[in-house]
């Protein structure tokens, strides 16, 4: 099933070698960079949080 399109002649075997490498670089990625971005906006939370009582202290 995963070869159909370069069987059938739709895409080339390049398109298609371009292909699987970016799913698997966009698989590999996805949960780090989700990490990341979590992290980054519980900072952002957590100093809104703070707000003006923060710099009240």
């Amino acid at each position: 099933m995963l070869g159909v399109g370069p069987r059938l002649g739709i895409i080339t075997p390049t398109v298609f070698a371009m292909l699987v490498v970016m799913t698997l670089v966009t698989t590999v990625l996805t949960a780090p960079v989700l990490t990341l971005i979590d992290r980054v906006a519980a900072r952002q939370r957590s100093t809104v949080l703070k707000g003006p009582e923060a710099e009240a202290r």
